[in-house]
């Protein structure tokens, strides 16, 4: 019970136990002083007569603002009470009607000038440009419509509550908000489908989402998926070609030589899937599915992992591990070699037989200082 931090030893000073630092404390200590610095702000004496007048014009935030308050409301109404000295006071309402000031209404509402032309907008705008336009949310614009009907004793708009209701009611333009394949593009789409475009470009050059495609698929075909209607009137666009005809020779005599990497950069095939799929068209052989099933077919030279392997050239060796030995960092040795940081480190195993740089370093010293020797 002395000891109540459990991390110092017993002293006969109990006060300076209860001295020792503790998080909770402090922040306890830094709310009591925010506390007490909002409890001293108060109304300066010179300005009690502006601070009056103020209130018969200014909202509680203005107020709040204006005088340093904010956002702190028990402290405005505490100093609205020592200002009037009138302890019944408990909200902005009741001091303002103390001092006969003008109510402030929160609530947006449409001028009595501007009725004839909100409801002309009602009618013609959408949702989002009317709260563009009146600079209010829909639930504002549903109020002022319906408080407007009722100031003339209209009851049309009692059980609309929404902006399409109210629309459909009062005769004005409701846009239907989902989004469909135009009348006049009808016969385009179907034709898009029946040559063979995938659903990605569909929905890319028509601007829908995957909703609204499916949508129009039922509508307008009557089937729920592209399989439906393509296991019948399905045309497969010709595959494109990447080894032209007039260089198909020359592309069987490499596949013997070269390996896949090498193919795809030197005849533009961004994909080991097309290339197999080129060579199976030239080679005209549909169980070629690997590389090495493609050297066994054609004869070629078959490359290993290890040979396909990144590393330093037996001519390049010397002059990397000088360059170790001169200081060069690790991003400078990748730059200069052309290589990634794993292959950095498997070569500083295999030609020093060391994991890390330094390591490597400190025994290519040790090896010139025995040769200096």
């Amino acid at each position: 019970n002395i000891d109540p931090m459990g991390q110092i030893p017993y002293l006969d000073d109990f006060e300076s136990i209860w001295q020792i630092s503790n998080p909770s404390r402090k922040k306890n200590q830094k709310y009591q002083t925010w506390r007490a610095s909002l409890i001293k702000k108060r109304i300066p004496d010179e300005r009690e007569q502006a601070f009056k007048n103020d209130l018969k014009d200014l909202s509680g935030v203005q107020l709040e603002k204006k005088y340093g308050l904010y956002p702190n409301r028990r402290a405005l109404l505490r100093e609205i009470r020592r200002v009037l000295q009138n302890e019944n006071v408990k909200t902005i309402k009741q001091a303002k009607e103390v001092l006969g000031g003008k109510l402030y209404d929160p609530k947006k509402c449409i001028p009595p000038e501007r009725e004839e032309e909100f409801i002309k907008d009602f009618k013609l705008l959408t949702g989002v440009e009317l709260e563009n336009k009146y600079n209010m949310k829909w639930n504002g614009l549903v109020r002022n419509i319906k408080d407007i009907f009722k100031k003339y004793h209209l009851n049309l708009l009692d059980n609309a509550n929404t902006l399409r209701s109210i629309k459909e009611v009062i005769g004005g333009k409701v846009n239907d908000p989902k989004k469909s394949i135009p009348f006049e593009r009808v016969q385009e789409f179907k034709d898009d489908i029946k040559e063979g475009l995938k659903q990605v470009e569909l929905l890319r050059k028509y601007r829908l989402g995957t909703t609204a495609f499916y949508r129009s698929l039922n509508e307008l075909l009557g089937v729920k998926t592209l399989n439906e209607i393509r296991k019948v009137e399905f045309y497969s666009p010709p595959l494109k070609k990447y080894v032209p005809k007039e260089r198909e020779q020359e592309f069987i005599k490499d596949l013997k030589n070269l390996s896949g990497n090498q193919l795809e950069r030197k005849y533009g095939i961004t994909d080991r899937r097309r290339l197999l799929r080129e060579i199976r068209r030239i080679l005209n052989n549909e169980n070629l599915c690997s590389m090495e099933a493609v050297k066994h077919f054609v004869g070629g030279n078959i490359f290993s992992r290890e040979v396909l392997k990144k590393g330093i050239k037996s001519n390049k060796e010397q002059q990397f591990k000088e360059d170790i030995l001169n200081g060069l960092s690790r991003r400078a040795l990748c730059k200069k070699y052309k290589f990634g940081s794993k292959v950095l480190y498997r070569e500083l195993e295999r030609l020093l037989n060391k994991k890390s740089l330094e390591e490597a370093r400190k025994e290519l010293n040790k090896r010139k200082n025995v040769i200096e020797k």
